[in-house]
């Protein structure tokens, strides 16, 4: 942010708005997967976001 350009600048902690849709936020709460499954699935996701740790994965995976 640039505080020298003269412009006055809001900051806003939060949404103003409380709900959005609640059939909807509804329907995605009833189709999320359990927490387990949810935190499985992000062990994978972290496995795989080292560039060493996949190079390994790829090579086991082809060797």
């Amino acid at each position: 942010m640039n505080s020298s350009s003269g412009e006055n600048v809001l900051a806003v902690d939060g949404c103003t708005v409380k709900v959005v849709a609640a059939d909807r936020v509804a329907a995605v709460h009833e189709r999320m997967p359990a927490a387990e499954d949810l935190a499985d699935t992000a062990d994978v996701f972290g496995l795989l976001s080292d560039q060493n740790r996949l190079k390994l994965l790829v090579a086991l995976l082809d060797g």
